[in-house]
């Protein structure tokens, strides 16, 4: 008889044997596994929804708005994640994007509500301009926002136009 090499890892098999050691149990290791995956990579999580949104965006156009500012939001949260591997306070705020209501005359701007920087912007029909909008009026309130009054200004703008481009490039 010929022997099989063990290899390194799980196989398939060895898997769904643990699954089925005990029904609930599985179901229960499964959902605990899929949780620690959503509280560890938020970000993917905004990817989800914006998926779904966009599934049903030819719908209402409130479901088109979340669709977009949740894909924003999720590449902005990204973005974010992999800077701060390099440092922790390159960026210390999520995003979030909100849009101006069609008669609202007042300015895109951010806001600032605990840890999240909050986008308040107007929605365009090209998803790119809305991107780099986004990024754009965000940059001043979370790229190193307890340094900046300690950099020259012409600095910091090329600063922040040099992140700008990064992230562009990331996407």
């Amino acid at each position: 008889m010929r022997r099989r090499k063990k290899k390194l890892g799980f196989d398939l098999e060895e898997i769904i044997k643990i699954f089925n050691i005990g029904y609930p149990w599985g179901i229960i290791v499964l959902l605990l596994l899929i949780l620690f995956y959503v509280i560890k990579n938020p970000e993917k999580v905004e990817k989800w929804k914006s998926l779904l949104a966009g599934a049903f965006a030819w719908i209402s156009t409130k479901a088109e708005k979340i669709q977009i500012s949740k894909d924003i939001e999720s590449k902005l949260n990204s973005y974010r994640k992999e800077t701060n591997k390099e440092c922790d306070v390159l960026i210390p705020y999520k995003t979030e994007v909100k849009f101006l209501k069609p008669l609202d005359f007042s300015v895109e701007r951010t806001e600032e509500k605990g840890d999240k920087v909050i986008i308040i912007m107007r929605n365009r029909k090209n998803q790119n301009i809305n991107l780099i909008r986004a990024a754009m009026i965000s940059t001043e309130k979370i790229l190193i926002p307890n340094s900046r009054q300690y950099v020259d200004p012409y600095l910091m703008k090329s600063i922040d136009l040099q992140f700008i481009k990064n992230f562009i490039f990331f996407y």
